[in-house]
């Protein structure tokens, strides 16, 4: 992702009227990324709007708090799979229910590392588009949030060509700010 998209973006999140409606949250996130055959565990935050209903914003950072392990022979190595992003939303809601669906989409990057212990590491990252679909409810001075996103794939990795789906499964509660 070039960083003058991400600007573009970001100054157009912030100029949307709907997005200061109702206030801030910030929350804390926890997820597990996948991609094929390799899981992390991943603990963040997110910080957005909060609308009642309609268009708002969010901001999430997840690192690797459990990392994966693959092995081949004599050779094995740690994989981490951080990922950040800047997604917008359309959030439903009623005035008889707490729980409310968020449609989810955005620029996302998902940086994937492995560690070969004594031998070093390598990484690569990529970044493009993310969407996915939240469900949540009002509960106390926050939000309890399920969430499903896919995230950006991996056409290659250091060159190599690969074929990578990248998803992420999270929960998180996000506290009201204002």
């Amino acid at each position: 992702m070039k960083p003058n998209l991400f600007v573009i973006l970001l100054i157009a999140l912030f100029a949307m009227p709907t997005a200061h409606a109702e206030g801030t949250y910030a929350g804390v996130i926890f997820g597990q990324v996948e991609s094929e055959d390799i899981e992390t565990d991943n603990l963040g935050f997110v910080i957005g709007s909060s609308p009642d209903k309609g268009a708002g914003f969010e901001f999430f950072y997840l690192p690797t708090i459990a990392e994966d392990e693959i092995s081949e022979g004599s050779l094995s190595a740690d994989i981490s799979i951080d990922t950040y992003g800047i997604l917008v939303y359309y959030k439903t809601g009623t005035d008889d229910f707490d729980g409310y669906l968020k449609i989810k989409g955005g620029i996302a990057v998902v940086d994937l590392e492995f560690d070969f212990e004594n031998l070093g590491s390598i990484d690569d990252d990529t970044s493009g588009l993310a969407y996915g679909i939240a469900i949540g409810t009002r509960i106390g001075s926050g939000a309890l949030e399920i969430s499903y996103l896919i995230l950006p794939e991996f056409d290659d990795f250091q060159g190599i060509e690969v074929d990578a789906n990248v998803d992420m499964f999270s929960i998180s509660y996000q506290w009201d700010l204002e």
